[in-house]
């Protein structure tokens, strides 16, 4: 079996391989046509097609709502784009050249007299932990006493 090239022909309808032969329509700038040479150029259908193609009726169809699945935006979310891109186009377009020259001034804070006070006690503080000097002390003993409990107090003990 060997097979034609052929054209694709969009006619939202299958196509048999037999029906493939037909070219479509060249299309034509000229407006002198008559009815009988539009008819002739027109390209052949199976006669299957046709009986299906004449026999169709519009009453067979069933009755269908349409309904917009895309929902168009609202005035105020347009509106916030056009602001944001504004925004944007501004920021882009920014000219630096515009900008002048600006010293910058620093101003110290001093700190207030209690704040000083209480800084200078800390510092005389750590000074004389750091300072201070162990041989000044003198040499002790430890002495540690534990006086063991009387009768009185055990015998209460193992009482309780």
């Amino acid at each position: 079996m060997s097979l034609k090239h052929c054209q694709p022909v969009e006619l939202g309808i299958s196509l048999s391989y037999d029906t493939c032969a037909v070219k479509p329509p060249s299309i034509t700038t000229t407006t002198n046509m008559s009815a009988a040479d539009k008819l002739k150029d027109l390209p052949k259908v199976d006669s299957v097609l046709k009986e299906q193609l004449e026999g169709f009726s519009p009453d067979k169809l069933k009755k269908t709502d349409t309904s917009e699945k895309t929902a168009l935006p609202t005035k105020e979310d347009v509106a916030a784009e056009k602001q944001a891109k504004a925004h944007l186009d501004a920021v882009e377009g920014f000219n630096a050249a515009n900008l002048k020259h600006a010293d910058t001034q620093e101003k110290i804070v001093l700190p207030a007299k209690e704040d000083i006070d209480a800084e200078k006690g800390q510092q005389a503080l750590r000074q004389g932990i750091e300072a201070f000097d162990q041989n000044a002390l003198k040499k002790t003993e430890t002495c540690e006493k534990n006086p063991l409990p009387t009768k009185e107090t055990i015998e209460q003990e193992k009482s309780a």
